[in-house]
């Protein structure tokens, strides 16, 4: 698949949204809250109803402790480090998110997603996470659905769009009692795994 026929298969699910037009509203590096507004408008622009720009762009807790010792304080929003999803992999990170919407909706439920983002700097100090891991790599999310809903309906849909996306996103999906991986255009190629 050529990178141009991976853009093509997110546009199918975003539509054609440009994120390059959304990123002129950030300002200078520091100002996370510019960058935040700029990404939450591309995503709503795309359809995405459930997830805003903070929670794709923070990692999960134990993520945030790891970071915490990096004193990057620049990174900080509301006392949570952010971590800046690059602007071409919008249209990737805003297709897994309108995917991950429908696994909401399945639910019923609140979902808490994580870890949009998780570089390799970052990555490396997680235990359960190696240099295979979609993460640092593409555009990949962990759904927690910890909180109540319908597990079952949940798993189900994740199942459904990791089949009915198998030649044009190239997903791979991780599942647990209560959590869901998903990414697309993995470089691992269309993977599947319990936990």
């Amino acid at each position: 698949m050529t990178p141009s026929e991976r853009m093509a298969s997110c546009e199918a699910i975003t539509g054609d949204v440009d994120p390059w037009h959304f990123s002129k509203a950030i300002g200078k590096s520091h100002e996370i809250e510019d960058y935040l507004r700029a990404f939450g408008g591309y995503l709503k622009a795309c359809g995405v109803r459930n997830f805003t720009a903070l929670e794709v762009s923070t990692p999960s807790k134990s993520s945030q402790k790891i970071a915490a010792r990096t004193g990057a304080t620049k990174s900080m929003h509301r006392g949570q480090f952010v971590l800046v999803v690059p602007v071409w992999l919008w249209a990737p990170m805003a297709a897994v998110v309108l995917l991950s919407d429908e696994i909401r909706d399945e639910l019923g439920a609140p979902i808490t997603l994580r870890n949009g983002i998780r570089p390799w700097w970052l990555n490396q100090s997680m235990s359960t996470s190696g240099i295979a891991s979609d993460h640092p790599q593409t555009a990949a999310v962990d759904l927690d659905l910890s909180r109540s809903g319908d597990l079952k309906a949940a798993h189900r849909m994740a199942e459904c769009l990791y089949m009915e996306h198998e030649h044009t996103l190239v997903p791979s999906l991780g599942q647990g009692d209560t959590v869901i991986h998903f990414a697309i255009h993995s470089p691992h190629g269309h993977r599947q795994w319990r936990y």
